[in-house]
């Protein structure tokens, strides 16, 4: 596996944290910097909620990461959890307690990512709820899912082109089916006849996953 590129404080804190595993274990796994004169610790952990897509699901979930090295899904199974590397760039290691391990690497300190099986990958973005990561402006994030998709319905393996347009319309495969709206970091598309699409808005512009309203997974990768 290559080396991922590190754009932020906190994923140097996290190499700092695995390079020198005794270091972590006396200090808090953290990067200072200086902020206005003054030295600020910058902390990184990936303790908390995480929205999980993994081909191997009907549909994604929300996982629980706890400091202790547990997690556990919303609805079904749990198990423990590490942080190691490969190659330099972090991993983390999931251990099921029914099925198996999975392993997924660093993309951003708030992105996983993991192949499972050829073709089938696991994704996991960090739930945020602090009002200051949002957007400022909804324009800024409406702005992220303009234009054509390729879609993929990862239940029945049906795939179309939808084109999300700015007059919040959005086509398939060339025929007007309903509206859109982004709200914090879900896109939501609703058809004119029935049933509606939610998607993740991730750091990602170019792949948004997300699941209808039958709990069919569904990819969305930018053309």
């Amino acid at each position: 596996m290559s080396s991922l590129p590190f754009r932020t404080l906190a994923g140097l804190a996290l190499l700092v944290a695995v390079a020198f595993p005794g270091l972590a274990q006396s200090t808090p796994s953290v990067l200072e910097k200086s902020v206005a004169g003054k030295d600020q610790a910058v902390p990184f952990t990936v303790a908390g909620d995480w929205w999980v897509s993994n081909a191997e699901w009907k549909s994604p979930n929300t996982v629980t990461i706890r400091p202790d090295g547990t997690f556990s899904v919303f609805k079904g199974s749990s198990g423990k959890w590490i942080l190691t590397a490969d190659g330099g760039t972090p991993l983390l290691v999931l251990r099921w307690e029914k099925w198996g391990t999975e392993s997924v690497a660093m993309i951003s300190p708030n992105h996983f990512r993991g192949q499972i099986r050829p073709g089938g990958y696991i994704d996991m973005f960090r739930i945020i709820d602090n009002p200051a990561s949002k957007p400022a402006e909804s324009g800024a994030a409406d702005n992220k899912v303009l234009g054509a998709w390729d879609v993929k319905n990862l239940g029945d393996y049906s795939k179309a082109i939808y084109d999300i347009n700015a007059d919040h319309t959005f086509e398939r495969n060339g025929s007007r089916a309903g509206t859109w709206e982004v709200k914090e970091t879900h896109l939501t598309l609703r058809y004119d006849n029935s049933g509606s699409e939610r998607y993740e808005i991730s750091t990602s512009t170019t792949q948004l996953d997300g699941v209808n309203n039958v709990d069919q997974a569904l990819s969305m990768t930018r053309k």
